[in-house]
Formats: structure tokens, sequence, C-alpha cells
């Protein structure tokens, strides 16, 4: 029998050493022809396959600088040259309608606010801005829609979406108190509570039938503010509503006492004593309060809470603030500055914008 042939077999897979000095020996080629290249580019030069820092236009560096000095007119002049440039920028329509709303320019600024909404639906701050716009203007059913709206877009400043919550609480409080109530609670839970907050919320509660919880509530706010003369009004509203006008004007001799000037609470003392036939008391009181002008009618200490005359307290629309305080922002990752309280006239210092042109 033929002796068993064994054969060789021959190995053709690399060995694992061998393999790894290859590769390696290939990366750092690469990595060394990759510098020589860039080393035989010619002086002066830059590398054309490498991103490039987009440069930003010098108008919307002075825009943001006049922003920050909150010089509007100057910015709304750099804005609208820079919005002529690029008419779909979402951004760059928000910061000039902001800078119209500031300037009173209210007609320009919904409709930029519009223009900015339509460039980008998604976009939080303008439904929001200009949700606070329609309802200074007495709009109330499309402040109500673009407010609504906003509450469903994202945004990464919760302080701003309980702005609108409590806008819509303000619109609905007299309508729709149950809403209003509920519109409240989710402000409350983005956002911590302000003695706004506990003045609506016993307003909301005289408007629902629940006069102990709005006293309680209203005693609550004076308890931390005593010198607060919308609490006070509201209160003597609701005393003088439960025919309590011995403790009213206890309460507001106590707050005239700190504050003598006030127009609302010497007219609800003025009120108060011609009511009871004090004509004598009544007519000094009348002399320190001034007529409501379209203008003082405004203000948060003019609500129809200090007249005793309603059966509510619902505060005017118009106590809603000026949409421009909200803070411009620049995606995807600026930060916004605090909001404001919910009275407050202040304009924060604006994000400098990063929008191209």
């Amino acid at each position: 029998m033929p002796g068993t042939t064994h054969h060789r077999i021959t190995r053709t897979t690399p060995c694992p050493q061998r393999l790894l000095a290859t590769s390696s020996l290939i990366f750092f080629s690469l990595i060394l022809s990759s510098g020589i290249l860039q080393a035989q580019l010619p002086a002066g030069t830059t590398d054309t396959t490498q991103p490039q820092p987009q440069k930003q236009d010098p108008l919307l560096t002075q825009a943001n600088e006049a922003l920050d000095k909150h010089d509007y007119a100057t910015a709304q002049k750099l804005l609208t040259t820079l919005t002529q440039k690029s008419p779909n920028d979402p951004h760059l329509l928000y910061d000039l309608a902001s800078t119209q709303d500031a300037l009173d320019q209210t007609s320009a600024a919904e409709s930029t606010y519009r223009r900015a909404i339509a460039a980008d639906p998604k976009y939080f701050d303008p439904h929001l801005a200009l949700g606070l716009l329609l309802a200074r203007s007495g709009k109330l059913p499309e402040a109500h829609t673009e407010l609504l709206q906003a509450t469903t877009l994202d945004t990464d400043n919760p302080a701003l979406k309980a702005r609108a919550y409590r806008a819509l609480a303000r619109i609905d409080q007299t309508a729709n108190p149950a809403a209003a109530s509920d519109e409240l609670l989710k402000a409350l839970k983005l956002s911590p509570e302000t003695p706004n907050d506990i003045l609506l919320s016993g307003e909301l509660a005289e408007a629902s039938g629940d006069p102990t919880a709005a006293e309680a509530a209203y005693r609550r706010l004076l308890a931390a503010d005593p010198k607060n003369a919308d609490a006070t009004a509201a209160l003597t509203h609701l005393l003088l509503h439960q025919q309590k006008p011995d403790q009213a004007e206890t309460l507001l001799t106590a707050a005239l006492a700190k504050d003598p000037d006030n127009p609302i609470l010497n007219a609800q003392l003025a009120s108060l004593y011609d009511k009871q036939g004090k004509t004598a008391q009544a007519i000094p009181s009348s002399k320190s309060s001034t007529p409501l002008t379209p203008k003082t009618a405004l203000s948060p200490a003019s609500s129809p809470a200090s007249t005793p005359a309603t059966s509510s307290t619902t505060r005017p629309i118009a106590y809603i603030p000026p949409s421009y305080p909200v803070p411009r922002r620049t995606p995807p990752s600026s930060t916004t500055p605090p909001t404001p309280s919910f009275t407050s006239r202040t304009t924060p210092k604006p994000k400098p914008s990063s929008s191209a042109p």
C-alpha cells in the first residue's frame, strides 16, 4: 500500500503582527502626506476643502450694539436694511418687529411679527409677542389664538411660555374663569409665583363666586407687601360688595397714610364717603384723585376691582404688558435673560443676534 501523502498548506492570511505593522505604516504615511500637502500650499492661501468661518454683516453688529443701548431708532434703520437683504429671515424680522413695538409703531410691528411667523411658523417668540400686542390693542380673539398657539410651540425659556399662559388667563378671566384658573396653574408650573399671580388668583376666585378664597388671596398679598395698592383696591372692592364699609374704610385710610396721593385709593375713599353721606370728607379725597385718562386707565392700579359698581374684578386687557420686552433669542442654543415681571415695562438687554444676512 502506497504511503499517505501529506500536502503542505500554505498560509495565505498575514499574521496579526505583520497586519498591525502594515496598517500603522499606512496610517502614518497618510498623516505625513497630508502635512506635506498642507505645507506645500502657497503663502497667504487657505485650503478651500476646509469649512471657512462665515463673516458677519457689519450692519448686524451695529444693530446689536444699538439694541444693547436701547437705541431703537438706530436699530430699526439697520434692521430694515438687513431684512431687505434677507426678507425671509424670521429672526431678523422678529428683531425688527421688536424695535417697532418698542417705538409704539403698533401697525408696523404687527405686520412684521406676522412676516416672522410666516417665515417660520414654529418660531415661538413672534407668536407670543404678537399675541400680547393684539391683546393690548383690544383684538382679543386674535390675541387668544396667537397666545394659545405659542403654548404649543417649543422654547428653551419656560418663563416665556408661562408668560403666554398668564396672558391667556387675563383674557379668559371674565368669560371663562375656570379656563383662566387652569392657565394660571400651568404658568405656575413653569415659573415661580409672582404678586400678580396672587392678585389674579383672588380675582378669579371672586369671579367664580368664592369671596372667601378671594379675600384670602388679597390678604396674603398684603401680608407680603402692605403697600400693594392693587391688592388694597381689590380687597376694598370685595369688602364693599360684601356690605362691609367699615372694614373698607379702615383699609383705605391705612393705605392712604402710606400713599396719600394714590388716585385710585382716593377715588375709592371719596366714593365710600359719598355713599355714607359724609360729603365734607368726600370732597378732600375726590380732589386727591385724578380723573382716569386713557393713559392712567391702562395702569395696573386702574382695574375695575377698584370700582365697587361691578360684580367681578376683571382687569382691563391693557394690563397685559407690552410685547417688546420679550427677550430676543437666536437658535439653536442661545439662552434668554429672565422674563420681566408680568407688569414690568422694562426692556431687558437683548441677546446679540447671529442671524446671517
